[in-house]
């Protein structure tokens, strides 16, 4: 897990970062509902079954907006998942399964170039890298383990803790974006977009799998978010300057 201080220092960075790339930008909130599932590695043979479920997102941007087709954009993002699995790892002389309900929260950076076109009424096409950090995990279920050898050795058992040790605490990733940016009055700014994101392999091993399988988390989401567009005369002359 990545400590509180060091998640605020990239806060920090990040918001600075933002703030400071140029003299016309818009910066929001938005949230999202998405449908989340995993792309299973297929060379193992005990792999688990698991569900698709939704997942749900709140999130800050940062966009920019110059005169130009290309713009640069910026996301933080918290995103909550729940899900559940089931492995069957079973074998000639012992029978092993786990059901399991899984809860995760990764806050994630992306950077996301943009192109946007139209005058009022835009539309966005983005795509780019993100970087996520695991800041909480947590499972619960049950589970059986039989000895055929010995059909005396049999337990249930129940689990119910931290999913650290399922999954990687860094997770990058693809994300890609499309959408409109509606203008509403004045400076605010409506935007409604469709978005898809495939990460690197997050399994760990644990109760989720067996070591070795590769699991690639994706989304496909659709969010809402509201902004307002931000101009710094003062910024403009000395981008200008620099540009021109």
């Amino acid at each position: 897990m990545v400590s509180m201080n060091r998640l605020l220092i990239l806060a920090t960075v990040f918001s600075l970062a933002i703030t400071t790339l140029n003299a016309q930008y818009v910066v929001g909130i938005e949230a999202g509902l998405g449908n989340a599932w995993f792309k299973i590695s297929d060379y193992y043979y005990h792999a688990p079954q698991i569900d698709n479920d939704l997942c749900y997102s709140l999130g800050i941007f940062y966009k920019e907006r110059r005169e130009r087709t290309i713009n640069i954009g910026f996301e933080m993002e918290y995103m909550f998942k729940s899900f559940d699995s089931d492995l069957n790892c079973s074998s000639r002389s012992v029978s092993s399964f786990r059901t399991l309900n899984y809860k995760t929260g990764y806050l994630s950076f992306y950077f996301l170039p943009e192109i946007v076109l139209g005058k009022k009424l835009k539309y966005i096409i983005s795509a780019g890298p993100y970087l996520g950090i695991l800041l909480h995990s947590h499972k619960n279920g049950s589970g059986e383990y039989t000895e055929w050898v010995n059909p005396g050795n049999h337990k249930d058992y129940t689990i119910d803790g931290s999913a650290n040790a399922d999954f990687s605490n860094l997770n990058i990733g693809l994300k890609a974006i499309t959408g409109l940016e509606i203008p509403v009055k004045n400076r605010i700014r409506l935007f409604a977009l469709l978005g898809y994101k495939i990460g690197a392999n997050i399994a760990q091993g644990g109760d989720l799998c067996p070591t070795g399988l590769k699991l690639y988390p994706q989304v496909i989401d659709i969010s809402v978010g509201i902004g307002y567009l931000i101009h710094n005369s003062n910024m403009q002359k000395f981008t200008d300057k620099i540009f021109n």
